[in-house]
């Protein structure tokens, strides 16, 4: 047998032995070309797992299917993503995606990232393709160097394995999927009511959301697990619950037809055979009491899809909310481009005077203010921020509060006026 040559290219080429070729063709067909360099090795190391990338990579899996560009996972877990400018719109969704998703990240939520060490870094080729090439090169080797430094300072695993045995896991969300199968979810439903409020009259109950309570399920089927934990497999878990929740709805006819109901759900439930089978069981007048609330980053991760279920939904004669901006991500989101009926914004004391400063009523009258509703309202300042943008609608802890206190107040005015 012949010895092998020395200088023979190994069968499985690295990451960076293939992004080196493809910049050596790159050069040649630079014309009308852009890139991103997306520094995922700043992230701490619990938001650098295997799935994590693997979401990270996901996100520009339409554009790569679509052979509109080409993604690079290197050493050091950053990734390259060479691609047309005419998706460059495209890709600056991806990575507002992916910024919301690692937003709990120090690196992202501090100010730690600057102009010097930014998450991503845009590149036009045709323009800067030797600087692209020098950042590369200067980027991806300290970053190997840090990486391996983090290694060697993480804890060892059996230091990790008591944390790591109250995540979810593949195996934990398999076990809960077939207990859900068996279980009745009736007393799991949640309300909450979302009301209209001007100035300091009773809060009027115009909208009642029903939600699956993922903190009771939990302590009753999978005691000690975290199901929040894996953001990946928490997606997966909302999916199965969407689908028992549907089922258990159908038997419940009672809940519709006396007032809006706003549902939970996510895109793909839009589209599934679960709600093919619950809109079978509402009559045509009570489909247009039925809100169906889908999350943004769902929205985002496959915007076809969405814009599939949103017509398939208005067909049905269904209203779609958006749910999950807050008062600093406003100005990021075409809310009208969406098209829904209604959307929500979460509402938080955090940076309000930056969100002053730029000039949010402007973002509120473009979708107009009638079609907002002001979440997670947990005291007055909520409502007064409300107020002075014009909205209307609020939920939350404050608004459940007022309503509590109107009830008692009736009741005791009826207890007296009787006695």
């Amino acid at each position: 047998m012949p010895a092998p040559r020395q200088n023979m290219k190994p069968l499985i080429e690295t990451q960076e032995e293939l992004l080196l070729d493809y910049l050596l063709h790159l050069e040649k067909h630079k014309t009308g070309q852009r890139a991103v360099y997306i520094q995922l090795s700043m992230l701490q190391r619990q938001n650098r797992r295997d799935h994590h990338i693997r979401l990270a990579a996901d996100t520009f899996s339409q554009l790569i299917k679509s052979k509109k560009g080409q993604l690079f996972i290197l050493k050091n877990l950053d990734i390259f993503f060479a691609y047309r400018g005419e998706c460059h719109d495209d890709v600056e969704t991806s990575i507002f995606k992916l910024r919301y998703l690692f937003s709990e990240d120090p690196f992202l939520e501090s100010k730690i990232e600057n102009l010097k060490q930014p998450f991503q870094r845009y590149f036009n080729v045709e323009r800067d393709f030797k600087n692209m090439v020098y950042f590369i090169r200067n980027n991806t080797h300290p970053a190997i160097q840090n990486q391996e430094k983090r290694q060697k300072i993480n804890p060892p695993s059996h230091q990790l394995k008591c944390e790591q045995d109250k995540q979810l896991t593949p195996q934990s969300l398999g076990a809960l999927a077939q207990a859900l199968k068996n279980t009745d979810l009736t007393n799991m439903i949640r309300s909450e009511t979302i009301c209209g409020l001007v100035g300091n009259a009773v809060p009027q109950i115009l909208i009642n959301e029903l939600f699956i309570s993922i903190e009771t399920l939990g302590e009753t089927l999978v005691p000690g697990i975290n199901l929040k934990n894996r953001k990946w497999l928490y997606y997966h878990l909302t999916e199965i619950i969407d689908k028992r929740m549907l089922a258990t709805l159908r038997k419940s006819n009672h809940l519709f037809g006396k007032g809006d109901i706003c549902l939970n759900l996510n895109v793909s439930t839009l589209l599934s055979q679960e709600f093919a089978l619950f809109d079978d069981k509402l009559l045509a007048s009570e489909r247009n009491t039925v809100i169906v609330n889908l999350q943004l980053i769902d929205i985002l991760s496959n915007l076809s899809e969405f814009a599939t279920a949103r017509e398939y939904a208005k067909y049905r004669d269904y209203r779609i909310c958006i749910d999950g901006l807050t008062h600093k991500t406003l100005n990021l989101i075409n809310t009208e481009r969406l098209g829904t009926d209604l959307v929500k914004i979460t509402w938080s004391s955090e940076g309000l005077e930056s969100a002053y400063k730029n000039n949010l009523s402007g973002s509120f009258n473009t979708m107009g203010t009638p079609r907002v509703i002001l979440c997670q309202c947990n005291n007055k300042e909520a409502i007064d921020f409300g107020h002075n943008f014009g909205i209307g609608m609020f939920q939350g802890l404050y608004i459940e509060k007022i309503i509590a206190e109107a009830s008692m107040h009736r009741g005791l005015k009826t207890t007296a006026s009787g006695s």
